[in-house]
């Protein structure tokens, strides 16, 4: 039972942790100040094909001056669960959207911004998963199994 107790108490610990690491910062208490652009070929190639991203302040609803703390900006590529489809072809598709995060000089987040609405059903990236050789990726299969099987009998 003591066990179990320092368990649930090394849990707690480690959550408590985890949020004081990550800052206690949620997107909802940020202010959407960004309006961020993005132009990419349609679907995406994953792995291979590239995304430019532009951003600037939304001036529509924030007075001048509101970007004056911001120091970095950085861009994450954020999964999109709006819809998802799969090709003729059966190579399936996943739909993502780029969210600008917005850092002051001591590194806290302070704004983001993002290339879709708060409901993610506009301006949606589709990504194409890349798809090897099947072919390729049988015979190799194959031979593995059978050097494993005799490896097995031998030893």
């Amino acid at each position: 039972m003591a066990s179990l107790g320092r368990i649930l108490l090394a849990s707690l610990l480690l959550l408590f942790l985890a949020e004081t690491a990550y800052g206690g910062i949620l997107l909802s208490s940020l202010p959407n100040t960004l309006d961020v652009f993005v132009a990419a070929q349609k679907p995406g190639q994953a792995g291979e094909d590239k995304l430019g991203a532009v951003w600037s302040l939304n001036n529509r609803s924030f007075p001048v001056g509101t970007d004056a703390a911001y120091k970095t900006v950085n861009l994450k590529l954020c999964y999109a669960p709006y819809y998802e489809s799969t090709l003729d072809r059966h190579v399936p598709i996943a739909s993502y959207f780029v969210r600008a995060y917005v850092n002051d000089s001591a590194g806290v987040l302070v704004a983001y911004g993002q290339s879709t609405g708060p409901k993610k059903d506009y301006n949606i990236l589709e990504v194409e998963a890349s798809s090897g050789s099947r072919k390729t990726i049988d015979i190799c299969f194959g031979a593995f199994s059978v050097l494993f099987l005799v490896a097995f009998f031998v030893v």
